[in-house]
């Protein structure tokens, strides 16, 4: 994908407590609908599925559902309703969010979902509503909390509170523990079809050209929050870092990797992880289009990552991005240290790290 710059702040989308609209996952939102309808919606729900795919968004959409006690066929509170303004002002004395908390002293979110944060679960549920209705908390995400956190949101779903709602969002719920998954209700949320991506990009981003709109949801994996960074958020600046890398090749230097590394792992990061991987793996593969058939398409990286790549040859290249391709593929499924997947793999792109570093490579170094 070519070097592009930072979207307009302006097509930026509203933050999750906020939106008014949502895309897809339609059997979830009915299987919610009815259960609410018939009283019978369990009293802990756990919204799981990858990142950026909605779950934050549904998470909030069923809290102003609850909280208003109006219960519409697709979950939908209207903007203008008194509930939908307190969600949206993060005022609502009915609704607790749990989220990674600020570090002030560090300026940035602290690693994980302190303990301190899920013991207050306790004393708000035991309030009276002070609007008179439900009382509903989120956790967004679950994966944020350590294992202290853990055992105290259990003893809260061991005694679930009368008239009272957990919605735990998940990007891995099958790592939180056995016993908190038995006691909610899991929804599977899956990635959105492709065109649908494209279709909420065109939405919020309508005046990005179409052909990277069209390049962008392919490139997402169903996840439109993902299509949104590629397009608008961290992704031009991260693509700018990776195509500087690919250019200076075989002169990739190790502090390079290490800055891209820091700012796109750690706990609670599992975006900033696909979105560096996705992005690495799309240019490498661009390139090594153009440098087999001399052809280019749009969103192709600029030449002189080509001109580069020309330097160890095409058989090669493939066999990096194989190797590149089976590493991520292999972090996603058993769950690997995501800070040494992408260590390695960016260490690969150093020729003289490299056990099948093309001739002269090395040489090159020198």
């Amino acid at each position: 994908m070519a070097t592009s710059e930072p979207g307009d702040a302006s097509l930026d989308p509203p933050p999750p407590h906020v939106r008014s609209d949502f895309t897809g996952h339609e059997a979830v939102v009915q299987t919610l609908t009815a259960a609410i309808r018939r009283g019978r919606l369990a009293h802990a729900i756990l919204l799981g599925g990858p990142p950026g795919i909605g779950k934050a968004t549904l998470a909030y959409r069923l809290a102003r559902a609850l909280l208003s006690g109006e219960t519409r066929d697709d979950l939908s509170v209207p903007p203008e309703h008194t509930v939908s303004r307190l969600v949206a002002a993060r005022a609502h004395p009915d609704l607790m969010v749990l989220e990674r908390p600020y570090d002030r002293e560090k300026k940035k979110l602290k690693n994980d979902l302190p303990v301190e944060e899920v013991r207050r679960l306790a004393s708000f549920f035991g309030q009276t509503a002070a609007l008179g209705g439900a009382r509903v908390a989120i956790i967004d995400a679950a994966d944020d909390m350590n294992r202290a956190a853990a055992n105290a949101l259990l003893k809260v779903l061991e005694e679930p509170p009368a008239r009272a709602s957990l919605i735990l969002v998940a990007h891995a719920p099958g790592a939180l523990l056995a016993t908190i998954r038995s006691r909610c209700r899991l929804f599977a949320m899956r990635p959105l079809p492709t065109k649908a991506v494209e279709a909420l990009l065109g939405q919020l981003a309508p005046e990005t050209d179409a052909a990277r709109r069209r390049a962008v949801a392919a490139l997402a994996k169903g996840s439109p929050g993902e299509a949104l960074a590629l397009l608008l958020g961290e992704g031009p600046v991260i693509e700018s870092q990776i195509i500087q890398m690919l250019a200076s090749w075989p002169h990739v230097k190790p502090a390079a990797i290490a800055s891209l590394v820091n700012e796109t792992t750690g706990r609670g990061n599992e975006a900033g992880f696909a979105l560096v991987t996705s992005l690495l793996t799309d240019t490498l593969r661009r390139a090594i289009r153009q440098l087999a058939t001399g052809l280019t398409e749009p969103g192709d990286p600029p030449p002189r990552v080509v001109a580069a790549l020309q330097q160890g040859g095409v058989e090669y290249w493939l066999g990096l991005w194989e190797k590149l391709t089976d590493l991520f593929t292999a972090a996603d499924r058993v769950n690997l240290d995501k800070r040494q997947v992408l260590t390695s793999a960016f260490s690969l792109l150093r020729a003289d790290a490299s056990p099948d570093a093309p001739p002269g490579s090395r040489n090159a170094r020198r």
